[in-house]
């Protein structure tokens, strides 16, 4: 083995190979070294790691290229590489991270815990939302938009009614003739048949005025907060509630307006029921299918 001293000299001195000059240069084996010497440890990135998430979130992630895309924008800003193959999400450091300078040491010590934290909040702003079918939440009860005779013909309710069979319409049909309903009532029925939930709150919701708007979120309001006092009341858990009053048929709520309106409605009453979920039906027509972009936007 060659002493340093030796190593030293060979390096200065000039050589030749058939009377052309070269060079000899030390051998490194990677380009750290070279820069900082055997002595400065590697900077490696860190474990990749896995999250899971809601599977009906993570299929409205697969089917919306415009949300999916959102999200990995978002990440890689954190230094993050997503793979959504399935509802168990990947989440890699990129090799970008490595390339900030005297930052890189703080970033590799961070970047898990800032990168969990940043997808999280992330994935929570679709939680408002459940994207599944309605008629299947497993929910103590859902809501359910209906004129004063309690006809379950059309839009949610009639969804409903397919789905818990005839009896909640027998069941709709007594009620009446006990008693006469206005718009701002709700009625709390037992749910049945192929619905998941326990229970169905009938709610009398107005149609809109353009000319008496104030008037008609007020009578919406009305109509929200009778179904969480009803749900209060049997001390329900859980509870689903649609775009009630902005149905597909003439004098509907705008449904922008109709989300905000029931948002303010819930924040105002301060329900018991420690969920209560914005949700649209998927099985209805598409105008029904937009309630997803309005009240994915609506936080409670």
């Amino acid at each position: 083995m060659c002493a340093f001293s030796d190593v030293q000299k060979v390096l200065k001195e000039q050589h030749h190979l058939k009377k052309q000059p070269f060079r000899v240069l030390p051998y490194y084996e990677t380009l750290q070294t070279a820069l900082y010497g055997k002595d400065r440890p590697t900077l490696r990135l860190p474990e990749a790691f896995i999250e899971k998430i809601d599977r009906t979130v993570w299929h409205h992630l697969k089917e919306n290229r415009k949300s999916l895309d959102l999200v990995t924008q978002a990440m890689s800003s954190h230094f993050c590489e997503m793979d959504f193959q399935t509802s168990a999400v990947k989440v890699s450091p990129s090799q970008s991270l490595l390339n900030n300078g005297v930052q890189t040491r703080k970033l590799l010590h961070t970047w898990r815990e800032k990168a969990l934290s940043q997808f999280l909040s992330l994935i929570s702003e679709f939680k408002s939302t459940e994207f599944s079918d309605i008629c299947s939440f497993q929910v103590d009860a859902v809501v359910g938009g209906c004129k004063e005779n309690l006809l379950l013909d059309g839009g949610l309710v009639k969804a409903l009614s397919d789905a818990a069979g005839p009896k909640l319409q027998n069941d709709c049909d007594q009620t009446v003739k006990r008693r006469k309903l206005k718009i701002g009532d709700a009625v709390l029925l037992d749910a049945g048949g192929r619905l998941k939930c326990k229970h169905v709150i009938l709610a009398i919701g107005p149609n809109y005025n353009s000319y008496k708007p104030q008037e008609s979120e007020k009578l919406l309001k009305k109509t929200v907060k009778k179904s969480l006092n009803l749900a209060d009341e049997e001390s329900f858990q859980s509870l689903a509630i649609p775009a009630i009053s902005s149905g597909v048929s003439r004098g509907g709520f705008p449904l922008d307006l109709c989300a905000d309106t029931i948002v303010k409605a819930i924040k105002e009453s301060k329900p018991k029921t420690k969920q209560v979920l914005l949700q649209a039906n998927t099985r209805l027509p598409h105008s029904f299918k937009e309630h997803h972009k309005v009240f994915r936007q609506k936080k409670v």
